[in-house]
């Protein structure tokens, strides 16, 4: 077949664009083809996770990340991830929801993912001059726009989609858009990108983005990953950062994605140095610490604390909140609740006194602590001190005293004074756990006697209560037989 010279152009220029969107699909930057993500950018998009907390340095390339996931899935053509089965086979919705529209339009979709896209094969849909919804012509996905600006109006706009994929770049003013978006992707088993630099102080969402989670995974990239700064030393990028920030605690957040709040932050607790689960934890053998912040009204705060065998390294796996009610009923409750340990110190706050009072009358010793409102602040610095030496860990069932231990803020006018501080029961166990802990080196790791009597106790109860349980079934079977002859 002989081809005139337009048509042989024609199929060179064909192949030649087949060729470029091959490279294309790889690339990270459509605007520089060769480009590919960084080793940590990587991880992200290779993650399983469900949500991902994408908190970047300022210029660390987390809207490229965003970009590039949504094109990705725009396009069905993600090549480091298969399609969920869940989503079948029709078109999927993505929710883009950034700060104003305007943003959104300029530098997220026009500069970042169009380059992505080929030409033509989309409709773009627009509302009072502002892109509202776009449609891929060749597979029917859409993406919606939504900005975050107004809060209350984007939790409710977002309320009427259910997506697969959700990109939310930058920090929403209320907890609340958070919340309503995790929601929008929990039937289909969708995937959330959550890309912000931490410079709102919001600590309802900083507890969220910190707690740890099955379905969720904390990221943290910075600047100096950026191949873009290459050319720039550590020295100068520093410099350029902090010319930008107002204070310490601006900079932090610019350059290391530190949180805002960490200049009123009561504990330096962090999810990635304090948070880990005990290697062959038992415990039966372990020695345990049970600390009582009692309440007779309202809420009491309680948690368990167990010390390696061999080490003085303890692990938070037990905070509860209890109910307030008479002392006479909390303290058995607190003894169903830690049954399963080998305690070997039980710690109480001495007001109100009516707890170990009761409990001793029950025959069980909690050592009070006492002076707690002159040593206040000496016992958060030991609860800091003991996080920063990584003597001291939360683990899995101590969810609520991280929650706890996040929001705890100081007040900006006075500093000395803990805002709400009525209200961190087991934050306050940990206070009391850290003043009275045993000394390393006069715990005992087997149950002391006490301790050994009280198991013996209640296995005997228990025994007693199997058979009399029994006799009783039999004595009502015989009873039966009898009336039917």
């Amino acid at each position: 077949m002989n081809l005139t010279g337009e048509q042989r152009k024609k199929l060179e220029l064909v192949r030649l664009q087949a060729e470029y969107r091959k490279k294309l699909l790889f690339a990270f930057d459509a605007k520089i083809i060769g480009s590919r993500p960084t080793p940590r950018q990587f991880e992200i998009i290779n993650s399983k996770k469900n949500i991902h907390y994408i908190v970047a340095s300022n210029r660390a390339g987390k809207s490229q990340l965003g970009a590039r996931l949504v094109s990705w899935w725009f396009e069905n053509n993600h090549p480091y991830m298969e399609r969920p089965a869940k989503w079948g086979d029709g078109p999927i919705t993505i929710l883009m929801v950034g700060q104003v529209g305007e943003q959104m339009e300029s530098a997220l979709w026009e500069d970042k993912i169009v380059p992505f896209l080929k030409p033509g094969s989309y409709k773009i849909d627009r509302q009072g001059g502002r892109i509202s919804r776009v449609v891929n012509r060749e597979n029917g996905n859409r993406i919606i726009f939504i900005s975050h600006n107004d809060a209350e109006s984007a939790r409710k706009k977002a309320q009427g989609y259910a997506a697969q994929v959700v990109w939310l770049d930058e920090m929403p003013s209320k907890v609340g858009v958070l919340n309503e978006l995790r929601a929008r992707i929990f039937d289909a088993g969708g995937f959330m990108y959550c890309t912000f630099t931490p410079l709102l102080r919001n600590n309802e969402i900083k507890k969220i983005v910190d707690r740890p989670s099955v379905r969720a995974h904390k990221w943290f990239i910075s600047i100096l990953d950026n191949p873009a700064f290459a050319d720039l030393t550590q020295a100068e990028i520093i410099d350029e950062i902090r010319a930008l920030s107002k204070s310490e605690s601006e900079f932090n957040a610019r350059m290391y994605g530190k949180w805002m709040s960490a200049d009123t932050a009561v504990f330096m607790y962090d999810p990635e140095k304090n948070w880990k689960s005990p290697e062959n934890y038992d415990p039966h053998i372990w020695p345990h610490v049970v600390v009582v912040d009692p309440a007779a009204s309202g809420k009491a705060g309680l948690t368990v604390w167990a010390r390696e065998p061999n080490a003085d390294t303890w692990y938070c796996v037990m905070a509860k909140y209890l109910v307030g009610s008479a002392f006479s009923v909390m303290v058995p409750d607190v003894e169903k609740l830690v049954e399963p340990f080998n305690v070997v110190k039980r710690i109480s706050d001495c007001n109100p006194s009516g707890f170990y009072k009761e409990a001793r009358i029950q025959g069980i010793t909690y050592i009070p602590i006492t002076e707690k409102a002159y040593e206040k602040e000496n016992m958060v610095d030991a609860c800091n001190d003991a996080m920063c030496r990584q003597t001291a860990y939360l683990a899995p069932g101590s969810e609520l005293l991280a929650d706890e231990l996040v929001t705890c803020e100081r007040s900006e006018v006075s500093p000395d004074k803990i805002l709400q501080a009525s209200k961190y029961h087991t934050a306050d166990t940990f206070r009391y756990f850290i003043r009275l802990k045993p000394r390393y080196e006069t715990l005992q790791i087997e149950p002391r006697v006490e301790e050994r009597l009280r198991i013996e106790w209640k296995k005997k109860l228990h025994s007693d209560a199997k058979r009399v349980t029994t006799k009783m079934r039999k004595l009502r079977g015989s009873t039966r037989w009898a009336r039917a002859r």
